[in-house]
């Protein structure tokens, strides 16, 4: 906009006179803005009502809709030190008879302790050569690593973790310490002899092993036997043959100090049958079983032999009573917060005489008074909106009039199992809509009632589920047919997200005419106060001229 100097010919105000002569056209345009406002904040109050009842849909009712409530199990073991145990929906109910005899382990060597060959400490830049290794060939699993006397502590260690196992030179104590990846029998390692050569070098590496911690010839030695009589001329097999003959012969031990842990699978007898796993973890009919210790223990006997005695323990298994209550209270939990919201939407009170506020309104209130203001505005957008109501009374009138009558003749229906609302005159509008379910502690409301759903559910699980499910999968289809696409709206949408979307587009449209056409009308003052100064300025410049000729005449 172009700057002008106004009034000089007529000392009037004329840009306060334009102001002026604006603020007719200025305040349409604000009753427009307003509208636009409040438009754009009825379509965050229909989303955020939408989020919610989407969240439910998907959510909370989808569950209730597809859940077998009465096939829910719960699992109980008469000593919980042997097993954690727990029960999915298919496991049958009774009683069962668990015996551990063995836990999975992983394969673990702790090496003997290490020095140099004078006797000193060893660090993980120590070379193997200070060790007095210079050559030789050692084998991780079936990986060769071929060693020589540059080779520090740590290049090793990190060969042996690229072959397949957990392995780390520990400076402190001075000792390799070597683990398998995975527990139970087939994740077990070796580490073995490539030739003679390697033979010497395991036991200067403190690698050697023959025997584990329970007596028994280790994964190694077995390997060395497996070489020794395979008939084989190659240098691993040699070695392997020299291992054995030195063993059998009590001239081979454990590298001193080290210990050595077998990998072994997990042995379990359920119910008469017996099975075996890599971990600790068992799925059988139903049950997880974790494994925690063994039922066996060792019996002296008076001759001095030793007996194994078995002591079994019992899982049981149940209809999770308690469960079923719990997702039927979640449900109705979310159910009501739902409907809550809803509701409160509304009844809200009414904010009659309450706009959206203009800059310049909000520019004469402090922060806290626009905050109230436009609270208040907002709470009250969707009161008596027919949408909202039809929601409501439909979804209520699915809960009050759904009644299912089992196989066995049983009638149920939600006042049968002590769920309500709450008193008509002592309830809010808002809360009217919420269900409550007698002798729930958490309820206020209901907490000192009898708990007629617990006994019910105790009584016959299946039917209660059943009820449930129905009437789950009627507010389901009440709902999807709420949610249902149209011409004015999109699909799983309760409100005219498109019609409301293209009524706030003709806003922005609207206002953006306004802005041209004040901008044109204020030109057009402008233009007719400077015609007006001209004109003035002309008729100043003339009666002076003429009083000039007066003067001199």
């Amino acid at each position: 906009m172009s700057i002008r100097l106004t009034g000089m010919a007529s000392g009037l105000d004329t840009d306060s006179m334009i102001k002026e002569l604006m603020s007719a056209y200025s305040a349409k345009k604000d009753k427009d803005v307003k509208a636009q406002t409040r438009h754009e904040w009825t379509m965050q109050a229909w989303k955020e009502t939408n989020s919610k009842v989407y969240s439910f849909y998907t959510g909370a009712l989808s569950s209730m809709k597809f859940s077998k409530l009465g096939s829910l199990r719960k699992a109980a073991i008469s000593n919980s030190s042997v097993a954690s145990i727990t029960a999915s929906n298919s496991a049958p109910v009774g009683t069962h008879k668990l015996s551990v005899f063995q836990l999975a382990t992983s394969g673990y060597m702790t090496g003997g302790e290490i020095t140099t060959k004078s006797g000193g400490s060893v660090s993980a830049d120590t070379k193997l050569s200070e060790l007095g290794v210079t050559k030789g060939t050692i084998k991780v699993n079936d990986t060769e690593i071929k060693i020589d006397g540059n080779m520090t502590m740590s290049k090793l260690a990190s060969q042996m973790r690229e072959a397949g196992v957990e392995a780390n030179f520990d400076a402190a104590s001075g000792r390799f310490f070597v683990s398998s990846k995975a527990s139970g029998s087939e994740g077990e390692f070796t580490i073995t002899a490539g030739d003679e050569d390697g033979i010497g070098a395991l036991m200067s590496l403190g690698l050697m092993s023959v025997t584990d911690t329970n007596g028994d010839e280790t994964a190694e030695m077995a390997k060395y036997r497996e070489l020794a009589e395979s008939g084989l001329n190659t240098d691993e097999a040699r070695a392997a043959r020299r291992i054995v003959e030195m063993y059998d012969a009590g001239e081979l031990e454990n590298s001193s100090e080290s210990a050595r842990i077998s990998a072994q699978d997990a042995v379990i007898k359920l119910n008469g049958a017996t099975f075996t796993s890599s971990t600790n973890s068992f799925s059988i009919n139903g049950l997880t079983i974790e494994a925690t210790a063994v039922t066996t223990k060792e019996i002296e006997n008076a001759d001095g032999t030793v007996t194994i005695k078995d002591e079994p323990v019992t899982i049981t298994t149940s209809v999770d009573s308690q469960g079923i209550y719990d997702k039927i209270k979640n449900f109705l939990k979310a159910y009501n917060e739902m409907i809550g919201h809803i509701d409160s939407l509304y009844y809200a009170d009414s904010a009659k005489g309450y706009e959206p506020l203009t800059t310049e309104e909000k520019d004469a209130l402090t922060d806290k008074e626009v905050e109230e203001w436009e609270k208040k505005v907002k709470d009250a957008l969707l009161r008596k909106d027919s949408t909202l109501g039809s929601i409501s009374s439909a979804l209520k009138n699915v809960f009050l009039g759904m009644s299912y009558t089992t196989e066995s003749g049983k009638t149920y229906n939600i006042a049968s199992l002590g769920i309500g609302t709450g008193n008509y005159f002592s309830t809010d509008d808002k809360d009217r809509g919420k269900f409550h379910i007698n002798g729930d502690k958490d309820d206020e409301a209901t907490a000192a009632s009898a708990d007629k759903l617990m006994a019910a559910i105790a009584a016959d699980p299946e039917g209660v589920s059943e009820f449930f499910s129905k009437l789950a999968d009627k507010l389901y289809s009440t709902l999807d047919d709420k949610m249902k696409s149209t011409t004015l709206s999109s699909a799983f949408t309760i409100y005219n997200d498109k019609q409301m979307s293209s009524q706030y587009s003709e806003y922005k449209k609207k206002l953006s005419d306004w802005d041209t056409k004040l901008e044109e009308i204020e030109e057009k003052y402008a233009k007719q106060f400077a015609a007006m100064e001209k004109a003035l300025e002309m008729l100043n410049s003339k009666q002076s001229a003429l009083a000039q000729m007066l003067g001199t005449a």
